[in-house]
């Protein structure tokens, strides 16, 4: 397995999904759109980061490669931070913060992975 293609493709997945289908996208990730409209917008906004995030991963050489991977390592962290504070103080349910962290949590594994393993 190859951490940074993995990540690449999952990004692209996701990104694409929440960009294209951002209601499904969301039940997927155990929001409400039908109660909680928003979650379409911020669901399209999570879809173009991922997909801008990708192709960051997917067009960067030598250096920029390496800072690339490191950026995305910071915003997964973020995201992983925020789905726990969102569940701490309420405004996220378990489930939802589970799978949001969680996503965000692996994300981070992948990218770390890959700035150690592809070395550049």
């Amino acid at each position: 397995m190859n951490p940074a293609r993995t990540l690449i493709a999952a990004r692209t997945a996701l990104g694409t999904g929440a960009l294209l289908a951002p209601r499904q996208t969301g039940r997927l990730f155990q929001l409400h759109p039908e109660t909680n409209p928003e979650v379409v917008f911020v669901g399209r906004m999570w879809g173009a980061r991922n997909l801008a995030l990708a192709a960051g991963l997917r067009g960067a050489r030598g250096p920029q490669l390496r800072a690339t991977r490191q950026v995305n390592v910071a915003v997964d962290v973020a995201d992983a931070l925020a789905a726990w504070l969102a569940w701490r103080e309420g405004s996220l349910p378990a489930p939802a913060a589970l799978l949001a962290g969680g996503t965000a949590v692996v994300a981070t594994a992948l990218g770390l992975a890959s700035l150690v393993t592809d070395g550049s």
